[in-house]
């Protein structure tokens, strides 16, 4: 019998997951500890953490010292050791006075709250909207509650994600929904609400999940990836072949657009036969450079009405979901009509309510535009007032990647861009540096929280249900704790 070695790993595709992967003939005591620390199981030999407060490699970290402790051999990858020693904390949290191992505990009874769902425990009868965020009522019906008071008795909950709380705990389904219905019954909708963003990513990552890959392994986005909506980014020369893929699988499902080259160089260009839409693809494009470029004219002989374009390394499920949808929306009007005409420029509050909705975040503005961040941190969306005005969604990633769209752009093709970026990304949301505590330790503390730590997490849950018994009465309370500063 060979004794146990587990290897973490961060998730070759959705790369905030961590995997373990388990090695030996005596692996029951390390899939026990891996269990223990939030890990789900998707074979005999890997496991895996994604949680929807974004802190897998903290408990990633707390795995391998309770693995250690056991005489179990871990290995840990350099990328899961730069997250482990990472030092962020979340934007704007509510309950500021808390210290970064006290957030993680109130998260920790919101993670408690997403798996008994998710696990059938905890059945939801219906969900309303309150204010800015979803309010549920269900029951603890189905094996046991992490929560072993809660057995049996019915909830309410308030918020998502991370800042989910039980508001309030009742005996019967009958009191809990008679009680929800008088404080929602406007809004109510039967069964569970949509699942956030966050959540998306962690079920797809827990029921979609790969291995671990090996060194020297392939990554160029496979078809299989691209149908899963996995946002996968690789070096120019990984990515050309997927995007000489997608030109072929256009034109054999498009049977209504026409092919050919321009000429002595490497372009293929794809034409309806009204002449009005036009998509040209370089195939030798250079790394940064555009090697999509769609437009739409007013007629054959017309001016043109609206440009996108997308580099050679941007990722190849971005391009196929606007060409789809461009060519589904032509066929629809083969004549050229409202579908593919321009639009006029997002409203002063319609892009932020959509890109709030996604989880991006406005990080900066200036005169001449302004700027998103994507839930990964590593994609932005920013709009350009100087010409040439318009939209542009970039990634950070190597290699960076860019696409641009000009103001005029049909709205209906810029849209599920914004959509896969924040549910097929795999980074975290809502993180931002950590302050100095040392400075703020230096400063006089104007805060009115409980001291010791145990008296802190608790004020902080209870303030998080205050909260939502404030904001059900139509009144946001303002948690305790020290002045904005």
């Amino acid at each position: 019998m060979t004794k146990a070695v587990v290897h973490l790993d961060v998730h070759p595709v959705h790369t905030t997951a961590i995997t373990a992967t388990l090695e030996g003939s005596t692996t029951t005591a390390a899939r026990a500890t891996l269990a223990a620390h939030s890990f789900k199981p998707l074979d005999e030999r890997t496991m895996i953490v994604a949680r929807i407060d974004c802190e897998e490699a903290h408990y990633a970290d707390k795995a391998a010292s309770a693995l250690r402790a056991a005489d179990i051999h871990v290995t840990i990858t350099q990328a899961v050791q730069a997250a482990i020693n990472e030092e962020w904390t979340w934007a704007n949290y509510p309950l500021d006075w808390l210290t970064r191992d006290e957030m993680r505990r109130v998260s920790d009874d919101a993670q408690e709250i997403h798996d008994d769902i998710a696990a059938g425990r905890l059945r939801i009868h219906a969900h309303s909207r309150d204010a800015h965020t979803t309010v549920a009522v269900g029951t603890y019906i189905d094996g046991s509650p992490t929560d072993i008071h809660l057995h049996g008795k019915s909830v309410h909950l308030h918020g998502e994600d991370h800042l989910r709380v039980v508001s309030g705990v009742y005996d019967t389904p009958h009191e809990a929904l008679k009680e929800f219905f008088a404080l929602h019954s406007a809004q109510s909708i039967p069964g569970p609400a949509p699942l956030t963003a966050r959540e998306r990513w962690a079920a797809s990552v827990l029921g979609h999940s790969a291995k671990p890959s090996a060194a020297g392994a392939d990554h160029t986005p496979s078809a299989q990836a691209q149908r899963e909506g996995h946002i996968t980014e690789g070096d120019n020369e990984a990515s050309r072949p997927a995007h000489e893929g997608l030109l072929s699988d256009f034109f054999d499902r498009y049977d209504d657009w026409e092919r050919y080259r321009t000429g002595p160089d490497e372009t293929t260009v794809a034409s309806r036969e009204c002449l009005t839409v036009r998509i040209e693809f370089d195939h030798e494009a250079d790394p940064g450079e555009p090697s999509w470029t769609i437009a739409a004219y007013a007629s054959p002989v017309g001016e043109r009405e609206w440009t996108a374009t997308f580099t050679s390394t941007t990722p190849p499920q971005l391009v196929s979901s606007f060409l789809h949808d461009l060519a589904d929306a032509a066929r629809a009007r083969p004549s050229y009509g409202a579908p593919l005409r321009p639009s006029s420029p997002f409203s002063d509050t319609e892009l932020p309510q959509i890109l709030d909705a996604a989880d991006w975040r406005y990080t900066e503005a200036s005169y001449r535009h302004a700027v998103w961040k994507a839930p990964d941190r590593r994609t932005r969306m920013s709009y350009d007032e100087v010409e040439p005005k318009g939209w542009t969604i970039s990634g950070s990633a190597d290699p960076r990647w860019t696409a641009t769209f000009s103001p005029s752009t049909p709205r209906f093709l810029i849209h599920p861009l914004i959509e896969q970026l924040s549910t097929a990304t795999s980074a975290p949301l809502r993180r931002a540096a950590l302050h100095d505590r040392s400075a703020e330790r230096a400063r006089p503390s104007t805060s009115t929280a409980p001291s010791t730590q145990e008296a802190r997490v608790a004020a902080g849950r209870s303030s998080l249900r205050q909260t939502a018994r404030s904001m059900s009465d139509g009144a946001v309370s303002t948690p305790p704790g020290p002045s904005k500063r």
